[in-house]
C-alpha cells in the first residue's frame, strides 16, 4: 500500500505545518480499529458536552485497548521522523507520548466546533470512514480540506481545526487524540 504525505504549511523550514499522511493503516488494521470504534461509540459517553457535537468515547478510551497501541506508535514514529527532517540540532532521543484518544461517530448534521489542544504538543485526527465528501477546516492556514478515508492528520495544538457537519446517513468514523512531547 502506497502511503501519500501532503503539507499544509507557511513556510517550509517551520514545524508549524499540518502533515497529511493519506492510506495511513493496512487494510487489516484498518478495519480492525474501525469495527472497534463503530462498537465504542454506539453510546455517546460525553453527551454532546465537548466541541465534539456527535457520539464520542471519553478521552481515555482508546488508551486502555491494546490495538491502538500499534496506530499510535506508527503515529509517534511519523511524528520523530518530521521533526528529524525539518530540524537542525534535534536530539533522535525526544519522546512522544500519546495522552488522551477517543473514537468519534459523526451521524447526519453532526459536526465538530472550532477548537485547539495543548499549548505543549500535538493533536491529530484519524479518519477511519468517511462515506462522502466531508471537510475540516484550518484557519490558521486558510485552509478547508476535503477528508478522506483512513487519512491522519497532524498539527501543532494550538492549531485552529473544526469538521464541517456531516451531509450523509452513513456515519462517519474517527479518531483524535493528543501527543504531549516530553524532553
Amino acid at each position: 500500500m502506497l502511503r501519500k504525505l501532503r503539507l499544509l504549511q507557511h513556510s517550509y523550514t517551520s514545524h508549524y505545518s499540518i502533515y497529511i499522511i493519506e492510506n495511513f493503516l493496512e487494510d487489516e488494521l484498518l478495519e480492525k480499529v474501525l469495527k472497534k470504534c463503530e462498537k465504542l461509540t454506539e453510546s455517546d459517553t460525553m453527551n454532546k458536552s465537548t466541541n465534539v457535537k456527535a457520539t464520542m468515547t471519553d478521552y481515555q478510551e482508546l488508551l486502555k485497548h491494546d490495538l491502538f497501541k500499534k496506530v499510535f506508535q506508527s503515529v509517534i514514529e511519523y511524528l520523530h521522523m518530521f521533526f528529524l527532517l525539518r530540524a537542525t540540532g534535534l536530539s533522535d532521543k525526544m519522546k512522544f507520548t500519546v495522552h488522551d484518544a477517543w473514537a468519534m461517530r459523526h451521524k447526519k448534521d453532526d459536526y465538530t466546533k472550532m477548537h485547539t489542544h495543548h499549548i505543549n504538543g500535538w493533536a491529530g485526527a484519524l479518519f477511519l470512514k468517511v462515506p462522502g465528501p466531508s471537510h475540516m477546516t484550518f484557519p490558521d492556514f486558510d485552509a478547508i480540506e476535503s477528508i478522506q478515508s483512513n487519512s491522519l492528520y497532524l498539527f501543532p495544538g494550538l492549531t485552529k481545526h473544526s469538521v464541517l457537519p456531516q451531509q450523509y446517513e452513513e456515519h462517519r468514523i474517527s479518531i483524535g487524540f493528543n501527543i504531549i512531547h516530553e524532553q
